[in-house]
């Protein structure tokens, strides 16, 4: 399950004498929403919200996974965060991606989430073509971290 990942992650992270970002509180999560309905023209996964909850964002080995845009937060964040709406602002100039939420990348890979159906995808960056498809977004954030702890 994606929470033993996690928690991987974090013992990685303390070996190095640093810290994951504290998760968000319930108003950082509340403008999130508003300014992601605002600038994406879409809601956020719950599922996206709830692993926010055990860390605002995170980058470690190369990969990416976005947290709240940091002018949204009412805290400072202990390392620096890739917003979530930032990030899409920026993979949306390219139109056809804009049928995806990104939530993460690495240096081959974009980890999204389709606008159109309840499907979670890996894509090859920069073409886009889907490598892998899963079912949930747990199942797609559980295969990043994963993939990152390699």
């Amino acid at each position: 399950m994606w929470e033993e990942k996690f928690g991987e992650l974090q013992q990685e992270f303390e070996f190095s004498n640093k810290k994951v970002n504290q998760g968000f509180s319930e108003n950082d999560i509340e403008l999130l929403n508003s300014k992601a309905q605002e600038m994406l023209g879409a809601d956020l996964p719950q599922a996206y919200l709830d692993m926010l909850k055990a860390a605002n964002g995170f980058e470690f080995n190369g990969f990416r996974f976005y947290g709240i845009d940091e002018e949204l937060l009412s805290y400072k964040p202990t390392q620096h965060i890739n917003g979530v709406i930032e990030s899409n602002l920026y993979w949306y100039e390219v139109e056809a991606q804009k049928e995806y939420i990104f939530i993460g990348n690495s240096s081959i890979s974009w980890y999204v989430c389709s606008k159109m159906n309840n499907e979670y995808y890996i894509l090859d960056l920069p073409p886009g073509d889907i490598m892998e498809t899963h079912s949930c977004l747990k199942e797609l954030f559980e295969e990043l971290l994963r993939t990152c702890l390699l």
